[in-house]
């Protein structure tokens, strides 16, 4: 019995001896990054300088001087400008919001919306939307001249904003509560 067991135990050691492959050691696949990242980044410039000709000839042929370049990347005028100081990081701030887009057409009215509220610099808000609160005082009203890269860029809203689409936004700034100091 005992020359059966050794058999047994044999022929299981030459199965895993010869069971056993050598792994295969695999390179990475080498392709250069720079290029992607580098005609990413030259597309971005490209559609960012054609949108901003773009409002530009818009301001022109639809005669709005009243516009002025913010250092945020769109063009902010202000409609109603009150004389109270302007909202601050972590204020607590409600506004309304109407976004359209160069046509005239209204994609989401001041109703539709609703009134919005958050804490500013942590809202949920495109970068155009909550530079902007930061630059108003309560009852202010504004509108926004906005190249997609600051709007919802690549990839729209994923319902209603198209990708890569520049918008009018237009806001209402209705009440400031102040961070407890």
């Amino acid at each position: 019995m005992k020359k059966n067991y050794n058999k047994i135990f044999i022929f299981f050691v030459l199965i895993f001896c010869f069971s056993c492959k050598k792994n295969t050691i695999y390179q990475p696949v080498q392709y250069s990054g720079d290029e992607f990242m580098n005609a990413s980044i030259k597309k971005g410039k490209n559609l960012l300088s054609e949108e901003r000709k773009f409002i530009s000839n818009w301001m022109i042929k639809n005669n709005k001087k009243d516009f002025q370049e913010s250092k945020y990347g769109f063009w902010i005028q202000y409609n109603k400008n009150t004389d109270f100081p302007n909202a601050k990081d972590l204020d607590m701030v409600k506004y309304n919001i109407q976004i359209e887009d160069f046509a005239g057409n209204i994609i989401y009215s001041f109703q539709e919306k609703g009134l919005q509220h958050g804490v500013l610099s942590k809202t949920h808000e495109i970068r155009s939307v909550e530079s902007a609160l930061k630059m108003m005082g309560e009852g202010d009203e504004v509108t926004l001249l906005v190249p997609s890269f600051f709007a919802y860029g690549l990839y729209g809203d994923e319902n209603k904003i198209g990708k890569d689409e520049p918008l009018i936004i237009m806001i209402q700034l209705k009440e400031i509560l102040k961070k407890a100091s």
